[in-house]
This record gives structure tokens, sequence and C-alpha cells, in this order.
């Protein structure tokens, strides 16, 4: 799930070092400010922001972090001052075309992506190395990952991305069922609270053609009822709630993985498929309980036997019905 950072972090301020997640509730133990970077979200808002003119960019050229002044044509490369001044040395870029900021955000050109390289040979990550499970550049397999088994990283990545649909969609059809089965959980809890009305007028009823001694006891049952009113209602309320948490996590899984699935940074979707495809399968082969775990019946039952004494102190009971639980979906 994604957040802007400082949101994390002034969340984190408030619930303490392990905090929850404020989509899915499971709490999370890494410091805020060490959370991952989500490179496709920030490239979508990015990629919105510069087509509305309401943006900053950062430099492209150099790990310093500062705002960038212009765009170069020819290596599509946004770039600071500094940078800028470099460019225009260097005998390789010194006929280049470098825009200003404003220009470049006025041609309504797409925000350059920056190529993911190698850490250690500084060389555009393009393989695959399968024996390792990493990206590697094509220098890695002289060396480090010689005789190792590897592919385009391309190729895997886009396998990875077409898996991902195909799982989300798996978890879509688990997130319908699951969805039908909070719509028959709230039926139940709209008849339950029915019910409850109407045995509360029976009861009424039945208790004023009596005398006033039994108005305590009247009373009394009316507090039975709410308390197994509230006792069914709250089995249906957490059943219901464990549903709706379990589609919201399927609802942000699928977004997320279609996401990834369109991704372009083939590098981001290695490091995540397995967390998400993991994600994903633990909630699909997940057993849930669809139907509801209560009945919706509260019943008055007077007394049919006994003096009167003993029936205006045991005038009356509640009963509430029991069932077992419904039918479990995995």
């Amino acid at each position: 799930h994604t957040f802007y950072r400082q949101c994390c972090v002034d969340w984190e301020k408030k619930k303490g070092s392990q905090f929850p997640c404020p989509t899915c509730r499971e709490v999370c133990t890494v410091a805020a400010e060490k959370l991952h970077i989500n490179f496709i979200m920030r490239d979508l808002v990015e990629e919105a922001e510069h087509v509305s003119g309401q943006t900053n960019f950062v430099c492209q050229e150099c790990n310093e972090e500062n705002e960038a002044t212009h765009h170069c044509t020819e290596c599509s490369k946004l770039v600071c001052e500094e940078c800028t001044r470099h460019h225009r040395k260097r005998k390789v870029s010194v006929h280049h075309t470098l825009q200003t900021i404003e220009e470049f955000t006025q041609s309504k050109q797409p925000i350059p992506k920056q190529i993911r390289t190698c850490k250690k040979h500084n060389k555009e990550l393009d393989l695959y190395c399968v024996t390792c499970q990493m990206s590697i550049c094509h220098y890695g397999i002289v060396k480090d990952h010689k005789g190792h088994e590897h592919e385009m990283l391309s190729d895997v990545a886009g396998m990875n991305q077409a898996n991902l649909c195909t799982k989300a969609d798996e978890l879509l059809r688990k997130q319908t069922i699951l969805e039908a089965g909070i719509k028959q959980i709230k039926q139940a809890e709209a008849a339950l609270a029915d019910e409850a009305l109407n045995q509360k007028a029976l009861l009424d009823k039945h208790f004023d053609a009596l005398c006033d001694t039994l108005r305590t006891r009247q009373l009394a049952l009316k507090n039975q009822i709410n308390g197994a009113l509230a006792q069914q209602a709250k089995i249906l309320a957490g059943q219901r709630e464990k549903l709706e948490c379990a589609v919201a996590k399927m609802d942000s899984g699928c977004l997320h993985a279609r996401l990834m699935a369109q991704s372009s940074d083939v590098v981001q979707v290695m490091h995540a498929y397995s967390d998400i495809v993991t994600s994903m399968r633990e909630l699909r082969d997940k057993a849930f309980d669809l139907h509801p775990n209560t009945t919706s019946t509260i019943f008055f039952v007077e007394a049919s036997s006994g003096s009167m004494e003993q029936t205006v102190e045991q005038h009356g009971a509640i009963s509430t019905g029991v069932v077992q639980s419904g039918e479990v979906f995995t």
C-alpha cells in the first residue's frame, strides 16, 4: 500500500513505532523513514503533475537531488544548473540541444525515465540471472555470474507482468464472492434488527395487560433482548468487518499488481514481484466464512404453569436461536 512519506511519518508519531497500515490495518514494523519507494506510483504522480504543470523536477544526472533547470533532447535527461554547465563543456554533448525547464513543461513531453544501472559496473540492467534470481548487466555474465543461467530481463519481467494480471484476475473473482457474502450478512443484520423490534412490540402488548407489579419484570426482559441483540449483532459485525478488511486488501492488491504489470521499470517489477504474488496467493487461498454466524430470531417465551405469584416473578423469557458456522469458501 502506498502513501506519502510524510503522512507515514506523522502516522508513526501518532500510533508508535509499530503502527497499523491505514488501509489493511496490518502492523508495520519498518520505520516510516525506511519504507521502500514505490517507483511506479512516483512516476505516475510526476507524470500527472507534469501534464498539469505543477511539479519541480529533480536532476537525473547527479546524486545531489538538485532541482532540474534544463532538459537535454538528445540524452533525454533532466539536468540541474551545475550539470548543465558540464553538459555544455563536454565534447560528447557540446552540440546537444538544451531546453529550459519551462520550455520542456510547455511542450508536454513525457518525463524521461531514468535507466536503472548495475551498482558494480554502472551499466544498464538488461539481463536476469535465473540462478541467483537477480537483475544484472551484461558485464555480470563475464565473472560474477559466469556459467549461470540467464535470460533477457525484459522477457522475464514480461512473463511476470502477465502472471501478475492472471493473479489479479483470480483474486478479483474471489473478491466478488466475498462481496456477495458481505451482502448476505448485511441482510441478516437488518433482519435481526427488525426481528428484535417485532419481539419488543409483542412484549409490550403482552405486558400492558398485566398489573404494575409486572413492570419491573418487563424492563428486565427488554434488557435481555437488548443484550441478545447486541451479542448477535456483534458476532455479525465482526464477521462482516473481517470480510470487508479482506476485500480491501484484495482490491488494493489487485490495483498494485496491475500497476506493476503496466510498469516500464522492470527492475522494480522484479523487486516487488515475489512479495506481491505471495500476498495475493495468501488472500486467494485463505478460507472465509460467508454465511451469517447467528440467526436473526429473538423469542419471548410466556410462562405456562405455576401460581400467579410465580408467574409474575418469572413471567416470560428471552430465547435466542444459535446456528453452526456457515459455509467456508476457499
